[in-house]
């Protein structure tokens, strides 16, 4: 089972992951995190993701900043 440590991994690397360029792998990332722990900041960067990868990016969401 996953732990509360896994989450935080995951997120880790999502964030490495789009501070790199690399969205779809950053979104997988917090996906995971997200699935084990449904902390705010993990879903609003999960978003942003989602909203990139469809072109709405321009909006601004609360946790995330725009890379």
């Amino acid at each position: 089972m996953a732990t509360i440590a896994d989450a935080e991994e995951f997120f880790a690397k999502g964030l490495n992951e789009l501070a790199v360029g690399h969205g779809l792998s950053a979104l997988v990332h917090f996906e995971k995190a997200v699935q084990i722990e449904e902390v705010p900041v993990y879903v609003s960067y999960l978003a942003l993701c989602i909203a990139k990868g469809v072109g709405r990016s321009e909006r601004r969401f609360p946790f995330a900043k725009m890379q």
